[in-house]
C-alpha cells in the first residue's frame, strides 16, 4: 500500500497521520521535527499546532500499540490491567496461583509424589502440573482438572478454588471430622488432667513413705536400748511390773514397722514402672 500523500508531502506513518488529523493540526505543520518555542501572545490553537510532538509526549496513547493499559497523563510507564487489583485478569492471576497452592496441598496430603499425580491425571510428565502448581501461566489450569484433583484428592472444589479450608467432600464428613477432633482433644484433655492428679498423688505418697524407714529405725532403737537396760541391770521383762506388757509392744512394733518396711520397698519398685510408663505417655501426646 502507497504512503498517502497530503498537499503533495508523502507521510510514511499513517497512524501519526491520523493523529494529526484528529487533534486537528494544519498539513503544513506535520513534517516539521521540531516545533518552535511555544508564544504566549497566541492562541492555544496555533500554539498547538506548533507544538505536535510536545503534545504526543504529554499524553501516554499510541495507537499503534493496542496492549491493554490504563491511560495516564502524568505517569511515563504505563500500568497493565492486570496489575489493578478489580481487574479480572487480577483476579484471574490470584485465583490461578490459589488454585495450584491448593492442588500441591492436596496432593501432599495423599502422600503423593507430582510425577505419579501427574500421570493419574493423564500427562505423560510432570511439567503441566508443575505449571498448574506453580501458577506460572494464568491459562494453565483447566476446568476439567480442577473435577479430576477433587477426585483424586478427596477433596472438595471449595477448597481448590480457596472458597473453603475445609477440604472434606460433604457436610456429613464434615461433621464427622469435627466429632473425632473433639473425640481426641477431650481424651487428650482429659488424660493430662489424669497424669496431673496422678504426679500430685505421688508427691504425697513419697512425703508419707519417707516416714515409714525413719519409724522402723526408730523401733529397732527403742528395742535395742531396752535390751541393754536389762543387761545393765540385769533384770528380766518378768522381774518387772509390766514387763510382759512392754516386751509384747516392743515385739509388736518391731514386727509392723517390719512389715510397712518392707512394703514400702515392694511399692518404691511399683512406682518406678509407674513413673516410666507415664513419661512414655506424655511424650507420645505431646508428639
Amino acid at each position: 500500500m502507497a504512503d498517502p500523500i497530503v498537499q503533495g508531502v508523502a507521510i510514511t506513518r499513517p497512524n501519526l497521520a491520523l493523529r494529526y488529523a484528529i487533534w486537528n493540526i494544519p498539513p503544513e505543520m506535520w513534517l516539521r521535527p521540531h516545533a518552535a518555542a511555544k508564544d504566549l501572545n497566541k492562541s492555544p490553537t496555533e500554539a498547538l499546532a506548533e507544538e505536535p510532538e510536545a503534545m504526543l509526549h504529554d499524553a501516554d496513547y499510541d495507537l499503534e500499540d493496542d496492549t491493554d493499559v490504563v491511560p495516564k497523563t502524568h505517569c511515563k510507564q504505563p500500568v497493565l490491567m492486570a496489575d489493578v487489583p478489580d481487574h479480572p485478569k487480577h483476579q484471574q492471576a490470584e485465583l490461578v496461583k490459589t488454585i495450584g497452592q491448593r492442588m500441591r496441598q492436596a496432593r501432599e496430603l495423599c502422600n503423593l509424589s507430582q510425577v505419579e499425580a501427574a500421570y493419574r491425571f493423564g500427562y505423560s510428565n510432570p511439567s503441566k502440573l508443575s505449571k498448574i502448581e506453580g501458577a506460572t501461566d494464568t491459562k494453565s489450569v483447566p476446568l476439567w482438572i480442577i473435577v479430576r484433583a477433587a477426585q483424586l484428592y478427596e477433596v472438595s472444589i471449595d477448597f481448590l478454588f480457596g472458597a473453603s479450608d475445609d477440604w472434606e467432600t460433604g457436610a456429613r464428613m464434615t461433621q464427622e471430622r469435627a466429632v473425632s477432633a473433639w473425640l481426641f482433644g477431650e481424651f487428650d484433655r482429659q488424660q493430662k488432667m489424669a497424669m496431673r492428679v496422678l504426679y500430685s498423688l505421688n508427691d504425697q505418697i513419697e512425703a508419707v513413705a519417707d516416714i515409714l524407714p525413719s519409724h522402723h529405725a526408730a523401733a529397732l532403737e527403742v528395742q535395742r536400748t531396752l535390751g541393754r537396760c536389762r543387761e545393765l541391770n540385769h533384770m528380766t521383762y518378768a522381774n518387772l511390773r509390766g514387763g510382759a506388757n512392754l516386751e509384747s509392744a516392743v515385739s509388736k512394733l518391731i514386727e509392723r514397722t517390719t512389715v510397712g518396711r518392707d512394703a514400702f520397698k515392694r511399692f518404691q519398685g511399683h512406682l518406678q514402672i509407674m513413673r516410666a510408663a507415664s513419661a512414655d505417655t506424655v511424650e507420645a501426646a505431646d508428639v
